[in-house]
């Protein structure tokens, strides 16, 4: 009995991460996207190409993806 109720708890810490760690993609999502249309309309005024192949959304959320993982490292 001891050991299910061990179990259940695993998997609820578990979740609160998934939970936590998706939270922090998204506020980073969302810093995220700003930067990129931040810098995406600095190169528009200088005149310059974009440097990416990929879209503002696919680059901030690649850019959150990226950064979320070191919150964790301590």
């Amino acid at each position: 009995m001891r050991s299910d109720r061990m179990k259940h708890k695993g998997r609820i810490d578990n979740w609160q991460d998934r939970a936590e760690y998706r939270l922090l993609v998204a506020v980073s999502f969302i810093l995220c996207l700003a930067m990129v249309i931040f810098r995406r309309a600095g190169y528009a005024l200088k005149g310059q190409p974009r440097r990416t192949d990929q879209n503002f959304i696919s680059e901030a959320w690649a850019a959150a993806h990226a950064t979320a993982g070191y919150a964790f490292i301590v």
